[in-house]
């Protein structure tokens, strides 16, 4: 096919220009998200118009695109009443990584669904018995939420969605196997947010105190029963597989060496290698404009939730110390009975409206004395149970939109509701052996 031809292919009917706006409006949302000038903002703004415009029929009947639109308002009103002027430019950039990461999976899936790697995968599980299948699962989230973080969790519900059965389960394991890693290393921002706010903290005393939580979880992990898929999938086309495993661990390793944070370079080698395949495959340019614009208008509901959350997390920070609030949470506080109950109870039950853990812990954390609770180690254990809850209950945690968006559906589908009654068993046992911690040692 020549140049002139392609470029004919890639502009001709209505069906390629919904793709060629969705290049333009990430390309543009991208330098956006990188500035901090008012003529980058301008450009960040007209490229989420853009996207929220052309990709309308995806996301307007989610629930999460409706939970954004509250926030939005919601921030709106916090902004009018308390008088504030909010910099809705760095509201849109706090969860610039996150975004990315997003759009770096959505076009990575579509890559991979070709090469037969869910094939491959599929073979391989299913040469384990059938009770061992979910640890497995379990230990190789465990092992790439060291290196990957949060990243873990669209990558493994990416891959295994296709290949068990129920796909949802897919989810439920890396999601969980995630959040146990939380309380043995600060492996994700939010955990090390928190180790950072407790100076002295030791490493090796908070793995030896949280192991016996780490095992329970783990346990649950193995409980789980999955069985294989019967979809047929690709056959393994084991060039393809080589040259593009060894081509997104090459992008990865480049980008990280360049001092790029790990869902940044992740979502660079997603991009770079989507661009590849489309560039030499035999498809036409106009089926991967379209193929395009379908990935990024699946992901448009969780941009627009992950802005309006960065908004209002950026209003919290402008508000400041409020008295009232400030008098009222001391007050209940109180001893470490009732400020257990607190961050193992009450804050990851606020999760579930669909407030951000890391709103939580920036409003209480400065307001009230973490000491009640005992040594370093127990106040870590106190207030990561708030992240490790709240990123499996909240529909508006990164988790739970990065699943959702892997699976297509509803961030509730892969929060409260998938991890209500798991969530609230730990909680609870987080609470018994965090008191009997504090006072038995």
């Amino acid at each position: 096919m020549s140049i002139k031809t392609g470029i004919a292919e890639a502009f001709a009917g209505d069906d390629s220009l919904p793709g060629l706006v969705s290049v333009a409006c990430v390309v543009l949302i991208a330098v956006g998200l990188q500035g901090g000038t008012p003529l980058s903002g301008a450009v960040l703004i007209v490229g989420v118009v853009g996207l929220v415009a052309t990709s309308q029929r995806s996301w307007r009947s989610k629930f999460s695109a409706r939970l954004a639109v509250a926030i939005f308002l919601l921030v709106t009103v916090g902004t009018v009443l308390g008088n504030v002027q909010l910099d809705w430019i760095q509201g849109f950039q706090r969860y610039r990584i996150v975004i990315e990461l997003l759009i770096g999976i959505a076009l990575l899936q579509r890559a991979v669904s070709r090469l037969g790697l869910h094939e491959l995968i599929r073979r391989s599980i299913a040469g384990v018995r059938p009770r061992w299948r979910s640890s497995v699962v379990g230990v190789l989230s465990i092992l790439l939420t060291f290196p990957l973080s949060l990243a873990t969790v669209p990558l493994v519900t990416t891959v295994m969605a296709s290949v068990v059965t129920p796909s949802i389960a897919a989810a439920r394991i890396s999601m969980r196997a995630v959040t146990i890693t939380m309380l043995l290393v600060p492996t994700t921002l939010a955990s090390a947010a928190v180790s950072a706010s407790l100076p002295g903290l030791s490493g090796v005393t908070v793995a030896l105190a949280e192991l016996p939580l780490f095992l329970v979880g783990f346990a649950t992990i193995c409980l789980q029963r999955i069985e294989l898929s019967g979809a047929v999938a690709e056959e393994p086309k084991w060039r393809c597989l080589a040259v593009f495993g060894c081509s997104f661990w090459l992008l990865f390793g480049i980008a990280s060496a360049l001092g790029r944070p790990i869902p940044e370079a992740i979502a660079a080698a997603g991009v770079c290698l989507y661009i590849g395949e489309a560039l030499f495959a035999s498809r036409t340019p106009q089926a991967s404009l379209v193929e395009f614009h379908e990935a990024i208008s699946g992901s448009s509901a969780e941009v627009l939730l992950l802005l309006a959350c960065g908004l209002l997390a950026t209003l919290v920070a402008s508000i400041g110390e409020l008295p009232l609030l400030s008098r009222a949470v001391a007050a209940l506080w109180g001893g470490p009975l009732s400020a257990a109950a607190w961050v193992t109870v009450f804050l990851p039950a606020v999760c579930v409206f669909g407030i951000h853990p890391i709103i939580l812990f920036s409003l209480v954390f400065p307001l009230v004395d973490s000491g009640v609770f005992g040594g370093l180690h127990l106040q870590y254990l106190a207030w990561v149970t708030v992240f490790t809850a709240g990123q499996l209950v909240s529909p508006a945690s990164i988790s739970a939109i990065l699943a959702a968006s892997s699976l297509h559906t509803a961030p509730s589908n892969t929060s409260y509701r998938l991890h209500g009654r798991y969530v609230l068993g730990m909680c609870l046992i987080t609470y018994l052996y965090l008191i009997g911690m504090r006072y038995l040692f």
